[in-house]
């Protein structure tokens, strides 16, 4: 759009416009051009005297285009999954680059579009409402790779505590927020929850180069946001019922899933940390075993008595 605006206005435009203005490489800029000329129609031509592009014919609104039932449906869930980021610094942005999309389609497409809204709904329970002052603070400090200092209250106490960090990662982890930042005065990488996070101040003071965070690797053995340093196999049998809630989704990057008689499943996998499955298997109360490790069937066991105690009079 930004390049048939430049041509249409006769300002012969050239790669070096979508160079400076996208970021993308001299082939790239070739590639979108012949996308433009080839797939979409335009009579884009090279002017060789005024070291631009022009149209050979007059041309109107910038072509629709074309989008298969796939696609549509995509979007469709594009446009949902926009819901899960509310209360955030990119609800609006992704709502304006989904209405800049849907405005490129002809209007039958339009119209299914608006009709399949009403077919299907995500439903995001316990979605957390961040503050939008800290998520901004804190993506700009990520952007900019500087230190933070911040205000956070310890979980369960409503202490806060002033923390020197450096912003590494933010993730949204079981529709809860969270920071992954390096506790200057901890000397650790530690995890926030960002509903917990107040009184943001970005520094002067840039991140050292040598601390990083790879999500694809240090989220790797995690079952949620709590990080370990341990190394537990983990093998749990659910029953038929339990089978069927856990189906083939993918809990975690480790885990193997294997059927067993009578419609039960066998879920085996390995994490760094225990914190995150033992809540989990809590809400598949008995129709969960625990297999190995011993220490996570104890846990739970505690669990269970200490609920059963709480009920004792019931």
């Amino acid at each position: 759009m930004f390049f048939h605006a430049l041509v249409k206005e006769g300002r012969h435009p050239n790669t070096r416009h979508l160079i400076e203005k996208f970021g993308i490489t001299g082939r790239t800029a070739l590639r979108d051009l012949d996308f433009m000329r080839d797939d979409l129609k335009l009579p884009l031509e090279y002017d060789h005297v005024r070291r631009g592009f022009k149209y050979t014919r007059p041309v109107g609104q910038f072509p629709q285009l074309p989008i298969s039932e796939s696609e549509l449906f995509a979007m469709l869930v594009a446009s949902k999954v926009v819901a899960q980021y509310q209360g955030t610094p990119f609800a609006q942005p992704l709502a304006e680059a989904l209405q800049k999309l849907t405005g490129l389609l002809d209007v039958s497409r339009e119209l299914s579009l608006s009709h399949m809204q009403e077919a299907i709904s995500f439903r995001p329970i316990g979605q957390e409402i961040a503050d939008l002052e800290v998520f901004g603070l804190l993506s700009k400090a990520l952007h900019a790779r500087r230190q933070v200092t911040l205000r956070y209250r310890k979980g369960g106490d409503g202490s806060f505590q002033k923390r020197s960090l450096c912003p590494l990662h933010i993730a949204c982890i079981l529709n809860r927020w969270y920071l992954f930042a390096f506790d200057l005065v901890r000397n650790a990488q530690r995890t926030f929850a960002m509903d917990r996070i107040r009184s943001v101040r970005l520094t002067s003071r840039k991140i050292p180069a040598g601390i990083t965070f790879d999500p694809a690797a240090q989220l790797h053995n995690s079952f949620g946001p709590t990080q370990g340093h341990d190394d537990h196999q983990v093998v749990i049998d659910f029953d038929a019922w339990a089978a069927d809630l856990i189906g083939d989704r993918k809990w975690t990057p480790t885990q193997v899933i294997k059927r067993r008689p009578g419609g039960g499943i066998r879920m085996s996998m390995r994490l760094n940390s225990l914190v995150d499955v033992e809540r989990w298997l809590l809400g598949y109360g008995r129709n969960a075993t625990v297999v190995q490790p011993p220490q996570l069937a104890r846990r739970l066991r505690q669990q269970a008595l200490d609920i059963a105690a709480k009920y004792a009079a019931v």
